[in-house]
């Protein structure tokens, strides 16, 4: 009967959360108080509001309950779409600054984009660019990838590398080459949202560890290790996504350690590696056995290329291959080729070098503009971790900045499930030019000079 419940129960609440009745910033009943009004056993109730958070609905505060978020609208900006959205966005985009979303193009790249299809279209044997390929890639795309990634102070030989569709395909390939539903799998506390996404496709479950300021902190990694077979480990050691931290070499190894003590493997993503001029050592290099990394040309040349690189070690290779095969069959090797090019002529480089130097400059900005207290970031970085005084929710920031056309991600989007979310916002500055970026920061500026904890039973309202 309880369970026959459920569904109906959380159905109920979210539609009232979406007509209003349930305004943004109310507190919602404590679990004793749900089960009693719905005849539910405590422990439905708290997985009412389980569910009710994965939708995006609720969200929980330490020591301070459950409260409306009202209708999710940020959870999925990391992969590439407008928190602006529905009805409202063609009347608002123009006005709407959107720091939400990272794909920091310079001017040029359309130039360069046109000079590269133009020398393509020129050559003979460009047909052969419309056929299927071979699920791992060209040879050609992955000597490319390997020339690429020792640059980026990774070594790797073609043979170890695969070709993806982008960063986000490459760690779906990890996950299926080593997971199997119900598995679990180590991730940092503060975490990329579309690898949540990914584990509740595939049946993951994610177990976050604590972060301090190098990154995973080993103690808990290990306690996690022992407490539950853990199948993977998955972070962003490099300028991680959103906190900016680079974890230095010696805890990488200690990382490694627990790792192979445990039969553990790795996923290192390095979508932002690029951003750090010199970096550690890749935890790839110190466990090849055991560690994939992920590699994606999104940031550090364009997001339309949806082009990435994945090495994998060497007895999973034919296994990850064969995932590429049943989810894309070969990535695209038409941008591909473009990519290849850009790596081999020299651009690629010359357009790390150039994004460094902007990524500076609008830290330079924010600096400027916002407490830098309340900052925390990498100094290379296209994004900030914007801390809010005690009191203050994030969602409630991100719905104020919003009602001013300002579109930040608010820190709900980067927590596990079942995991209170931070008082934080990330603000991305990749997505806009430099002016709007200054507009957008003021505002952001502004509104965060007015703050002061909100009476959340007045809905949250300043």
């Amino acid at each position: 009967m309880v369970a026959a419940r459920f569904p109906e129960v959380v159905e109920r609440l979210a539609r009232e959360i979406r007509d209003g009745l349930l305004p943004p910033g109310s507190r919602m009943p404590t679990h004793r108080a749900l089960a009693e009004r719905f005849g539910l056993a405590p422990a439905t109730a708290s997985r009412v509001y389980e569910e009710l958070g994965k939708r995006g609905l609720v969200s929980g505060e330490v020591g301070r309950g459950t409260f409306v978020r009202g209708v999710a609208q940020h959870s999925m900006t990391d992969l590439g779409g407008s928190a602006v959205g529905g009805a409202d966005r063609s009347a608002t985009l123009s006005q709407t600054i959107d720091l939400s979303v990272n794909y920091p193009i310079l001017d040029g790249q359309d130039a360069l984009l046109g000079d590269t299809l133009r020398q393509l279209a020129d050559e003979k044997g460009v047909s052969g660019l419309l056929g299927y390929q071979a699920p791992a890639g060209r040879p050609r795309d992955r000597q490319a990838a390997a020339a690429w990634l020792a640059a980026c102070g990774l070594v790797a030989t073609p043979d170890d590398i695969l070709v993806t569709t982008g960063a986000q395909h490459g760690i779906a390939v990890a996950l299926m080459t080593v997971c199997s539903p119900g598995d679990s799998v180590a991730v940092e506390s503060l975490t990329y949202p579309g690898v949540k996404i990914l584990a509740g496709l595939l049946n993951l479950h994610l177990a976050p560890i604590e972060m301090d300021a190098q990154g995973l902190v080993p103690r808990h990694l290990e306690e996690v290790c022992r407490s539950r077979r853990i199948r993977a480990v998955y972070c962003m050691p490099t300028v991680h996504n959103p906190l900016g931290l680079v974890m230095p070499e010696e805890r990488r190894r200690q990382i490694v350690a627990i790792c192979r003590k445990h039969d553990v493997f790795l996923l290192e993503d390095d979508a932002y590696a690029f951003l750090q001029e010199r970096p550690p050592t890749p935890l790839r290099s110190l466990a090849p056995e055991r560690c994939f990394n992920i590699q994606s040309l999104a940031k550090a040349f364009a997001p339309g290329l949806r082009i990435g690189y994945l090495v994998a070690p060497t007895p999973l290779m034919e296994r990850a291959e064969s995932v590429i095969r049943s989810t894309t069959w070969t990535a695209s090797p038409i941008t591909a080729e473009l990519a290849s090019r850009w790596i081999h002529d020299g651009w690629g480089e010359r357009l790390v070098t150039e994004k460094r130097q902007d990524a500076a400059e609008r830290q330079t900005l924010v600096s400027a503009l916002l407490p830098t207290a309340a900052i925390q970031s990498h100094p290379t970085s296209y994004h900030v971790w914007l801390r809010l005084p005690p009191g203050v929710r994030g969602d409630d920031f991100v719905r104020h900045l919003k009602a001013r056309n300002v579109i930040v991600s608010p820190s709900a989007a980067f927590v596990v499930p079942r995991r209170h979310a931070a008082s934080a916002v990330r603000i991305a500055m990749g997505g806009v030019s430099v002016e709007r970026l200054r507009d957008g920061l003021r505002i952001v500026a502004e509104l965060y000079g007015r703050l002061r904890p909100m009476s959340v039973e007045a809905g949250g309202r300043w």
